[in-house]
């Protein structure tokens, strides 16, 4: 794992940016996933604009990303951790980041997962090794 320190404000920017903005993604064509901070829950939209609860229990989920093998990936601020979701239903823990509360999440061209920190303004690599 390699990081980056960018400035606290940064950090502290993106953090509110999480609460007053729910986060969302898009995954298949038509879907779209929302974090839910106050439920702990991400909730999946249908083409259809059907609501389901697709991940319930989390403690403050702030960002989602998906790899190119159709996981999605969960920011849990709350927990300090990053939840991976398999296409199959699958939950596990991806990664335990637990003293700097991981914000937003992203997944670049090569497969990095990059992952803002709320504590000290960084931001982490994570490859695919």
């Amino acid at each position: 794992m390699t990081h980056k320190k960018y400035h606290p404000v940064l950090a502290i920017l993106t953090l509110f940016v999480g609460i007053l903005f729910p986060s969302n993604a898009f995954c298949a064509p038509g879907d779209l996933y929302e974090t839910d901070l106050g439920s702990g829950t991400v909730f999946k939209f249908a083409s259809d604009g059907t609501k389901t609860s697709f991940v319930s229990g989390l403690i403050a989920p702030t960002g989602l990303a998906f790899d190119g093998k159709g996981n999605v990936f969960i920011s849990d601020t709350g927990s300090g951790t990053i939840v991976k979701v398999a296409p199959d239903g699958t939950q596990n823990v991806f990664a335990v980041i637990q003293n700097d509360g991981p914000i937003g999440i992203a997944f670049d061209a090569s497969g990095n997962l990059y992952v803002g920190l709320f504590n000290g303004g960084v931001v982490l690599r994570i490859t695919p090794a």
